[in-house]
């Protein structure tokens, strides 16, 4: 049955099973039958399949006037366009969903569409916005003992400190978020959990915990079928084999990572990564493939809203610049990286780019990029 196959992590198989199962209801059953649907294939790494039939299931409970199941559908509809990249629809469908639960009273599904719309907000660095709207989500998971998502969003909300340079306390809530997890049986929030807390080793320096913490949600990702977070996951470990200068491994990593993300149409994590590839060629000598890569990331970045990301790739392309004595080019991509990161307020990232910015000058014999500029403009 769905549900079985649900509890087994065979989302394909729960897919079908759904699709079947709405071959024979009527109305309002054979709706949200499309729309558990679709779900499953959302999660089984098929977005285009799961928003064909969630316009099925739309029509159907809007000719119902089922707004409670509206709401619902409405609000996987909204996690399609964010899962995909098109972070506008993606925020204002979760808002047309939250503002229906709310209408019909739907408590607990005003939770989950919260913490959804909150991670719009982070996506697109809206960090304090971001942080708000999880702590409304975490209040009504807690308000009607919904723990599987108090977990969860404790998950989001530690990658917010994680992201806004606080690690210690995003390392304690990814611990509370892990635990909570084990203790409702959810492998597939676990995976995801496990893995971001690698994030903060690799950060904090404890490369060979995070390369381990890696491979475990690697493994988990690859149990339950989250094809996306094995993608995202790949790539975190890729940058530990860049890092410790295993630049043949982590290039392959990369591309694996890569083909997965445009299998399941992840335009946000397809920037990150060719970012990320990009810094390989540079380190590997091959600076004109490295400074393509880049301007590839960029339009992306620009494309998705991922702010972050576009900084990251501007404050690695003024290192490409100085490297290849462009320096007019460099204090323009670092200006732009530097005030987004600013913007942000992530100064964690700014103050790690501002070393590595500082000792490629030194290292080229040039002033710092963030020194105050001649009265004739400098060089």
């Amino acid at each position: 049955s769905a549900l079985y196959a649900q509890r087994q992590f065979r989302t394909e198989a729960e897919a079908r099973s759904w699709q079947e199962l709405a071959e024979s209801a009527e109305g309002a059953a054979r709706g949200e039958a499309l729309r558990r649907a679709a779900e499953a294939w959302l999660l089984a790494g098929r977005p285009v399949l799961s928003e064909e039939l969630l316009a099925g299931a739309l029509a159907i409970l809007e000719a119902c006037g089922n707004r409670r199941l509206q709401g619902i559908a409405l609000g996987t509809l909204a996690t399609v366009y964010q899962n995909t990249g098109r972070m506008e629809p993606a925020e204002r469908t979760h808002a047309l969903a939250l503002a229906i639960h709310r209408e019909v009273g739907n408590r607990r599904v005003e939770g989950t569409s919260l913490a959804s719309l909150g991670n719009v907000y982070q996506l697109t660095g809206r960090m304090e916005q971001a942080e708000r709207t999880y702590c409304q989500a975490l209040d009504i998971h807690r308000e009607v003992g919904n723990r599987r998502s108090e977990g969860s969003v404790l998950g989001n909300l530690a990658l917010v400190y994680q992201l806004t340079g606080r690690l210690e306390q995003a390392e304690r809530v990814y611990a509370e978020a892990q635990e909570i997890s084990r203790g409702v049986g959810d492998r597939r929030q676990m995976g995801v959990t496990i893995g971001n807390l690698g994030i903060v080793y690799q950060k904090t320096g404890r490369k060979e915990q995070a390369e381990a913490v890696y491979c475990e949600a690697l493994a988990i990702h690859r149990e339950v079928g989250n094809r996306r977070f094995e993608a995202i996951t790949l790539g975190n470990l890729a940058s530990i084999l860049q890092h410790t200068c295993r630049l043949p491994q982590a290039e392959q990593a990369f591309h694996q990572c890569l083909a997965i993300l445009r299998e399941v149409r992840d335009r946000r994590f397809e920037g990150a990564t060719l970012g990320s590839l990009a810094v390989v060629y540079e380190m590997s000598g091959r600076l004109a493939q490295a400074e393509e890569t880049y301007q590839e990331a960029l339009v992306i970045h620009r494309e998705v809203g991922n702010r972050q990301g576009e900084a990251s790739t501007l404050c690695d392309l003024a290192g490409l610049f100085i490297a290849t004595a462009r320096i007019k080019q460099a204090q323009q991509a670092w200006r732009e990286g530097a005030a987004i990161f600013r913007t942000l307020g992530n100064t964690e990232a700014l103050n790690t780019r501002t070393a590595s910015m500082r000792e490629a000058c030194a290292t080229a014999g040039m002033p710092p990029l963030d020194a105050p500029q001649q009265p004739d403009g400098g060089s």
